[in-house]
């Protein structure tokens, strides 16, 4: 049998080094300068594949045009989203989601109503995280568990009054270079304080299961859901605007909810008026609202019909990184004609027809961006104290934090597995977790602000 010519043998060390360079860097999640070309190719799979019909788990209440019509004013009075809130938890919903941040002060009738609101339902609200910069590289290699947990330089919470009524996670998402969200962080950190997201507060609080963060993977009672490096949620959205159910909160304040569409559902209240800001660009939509992606993501926590995008896939696509240059380049060096390119297109086709297959069925195998921006929900009360004019403002994570003595956490350096217990939200080395069917719903929410007794 004839050897190979030396320029083959050495064509292919060199490919195997370069798939094998670019797919050890993939398993780090540091390759920035193809993120232009991931994200095309990420929507155009999501266009492949076409609209889908969302689970029936959620409903969007939205703070819309005629909501500020029937108002006459907007932001919103606190009293007029207190009766909204009322007319919602009176047909008996699973939880209740407010999207909106109430950092501010309001007058005090209308704080008062929107407080006894918040004790008498189930209710979650937005917390968001300050970061400094437009981008972040992951470079840490620590192996600590957190260490690639985004890290805020601070977090602007609900005033004092709101968050002792209900719980509230940090609502940020993270965008590609594109502006199109597609990742939900789990966790976020700021210093030794660490937060659950918005959408694991919600899935939680709805299902009434406890909360656990394991290796790279979210468990919300006993199901687990994959998270890719740093406890991140792959986004896939269902379609354009309005896939996912919305109802105007006018109706809740003419008293005209459908009932079906509120009771046993998880109700996400957030704004899409027009020319609010807090809107999104997807494959499907240029203008999807933010409430819609918070909504597309506490549906994957709890349906578990997101995309996988884990450790096990990244150390497929460092097989496929390595395999593909080797095989193509093989093929041109055996057959140096017609049939060779025929062959290595047939080879590329496959490829692609496993890639677009795999991602139909819920396996992302293509590499989510790397330079992540993170994003800030509109409120009127954070552009009166933060000259925020944008309605999710992009930011990303740094190493700069500042913690509140009060809510100070203990963090272990390094342990295999670890577990969030929401209503303290300390981290301990022993398992901990949330157990919801042994307190009162206000209790429980009540002891959000309460640390624990070894923190």
């Amino acid at each position: 049998m004839r050897r190979p010519p030396l320029q083959t043998l050495i064509a292919l060390v060199l490919t195997a080094l370069w798939g094998l360079g670019l797919g050890i860097t993939h398993l780090h999640g540091d390759i920035p300068f193809v993120d232009g070309a991931e994200a095309t190719l990420t929507n155009l799979r999501d266009t492949i594949g076409g609209r889908r019909q969302p689970p029936d788990l959620v409903t969007i209440v939205a703070i819309d045009d005629d909501t500020s019509r029937v108002a006459e004013h907007y932001p919103l009075p606190r009293a007029t989203l207190a009766k909204i809130i009322d007319a919602i938890s009176a047909l008996g919903p699973k939880a209740l989601a407010l999207d909106v941040l109430l950092v501010d002060p309001g007058d005090e009738a209308g704080d008062a109503a929107l407080e006894q609101s918040l004790r008498r339902t189930n209710a979650v609200l937005a917390a968001a995280g300050i970061f400094p910069e437009s981008h972040q590289r992951v470079t840490d290699t620590s192996k600590e568990p957190l260490a690639r947990v985004p890290s805020a330089l601070q977090f602007i919470e609900p005033q004092q009054r709101f968050a002792a009524a209900a719980s509230y996670g940090v609502v940020n998402v993270q965008t590609d270079k594109t502006g199109t969200p597609r990742f939900v962080p789990m966790l976020f950190r700021s210093g030794d304080r660490i937060e659950p997201s918005f959408s694991l507060r919600v899935a939680s609080a709805a299902t009434g299961e406890q909360a656990a963060v394991i290796s790279d993977q979210i468990k919300i009672g006993s199901h687990s859901v994959h998270t890719d490096t740093g406890y991140l949620m792959p986004l896939s959205f269902y379609g354009p605007r309005g896939t996912i159910r919305t109802i105007s909160a006018s109706a809740a304040l003419s008293g005209h909810l459908p009932e079906d569409a509120i009771r046993d559902h998880i109700v996400v209240i957030g704004a899409t008026v027009t020319g609010g800001g807090d809107v999104f660009p997807t494959p499907f939509d240029p203008v999807l609202p933010g409430v819609e992606v918070v909504s597309t993501s506490i549906t994957h926590l709890i349906a578990k019909d997101g995309l996988i995008r884990d450790l096990g896939v990244r150390y497929l696509d460092l097989y496929f990184a390595v395999g593909m240059p080797l095989v193509i380049v093989g093929l041109l060096a055996w057959r140096r004609n017609t049939i060779g390119l025929v062959m290595v297109f047939c080879v590329v086709a496959a490829w692609l027809a496993i890639n677009i297959s795999a991602f139909k069925h819920g396996i992302c195998s293509v590499p989510p961006c790397r330079s992540p921006r993170r994003c800030l929900p509109r409120s009127s009360s954070v552009r009166r104290s933060f000259g925020l004019d944008a309605g999710r403002r992009a930011v990303s994570p740094s190493r700069a934090s500042v913690c509140s003595a009060s809510r100070h956490r203990d963090l272990p350096s390094i342990w295999p597995a670890i577990r969030v217990s929401l209503p303290s939200l300390c981290i301990r080395k022993q398992p901990l977790s949330l157990s919801t069917s042994t307190v009162s719903p206000v209790s429980a929410k009540r002891s959000a602000l309460l640390p624990c007794g070894n923190c």
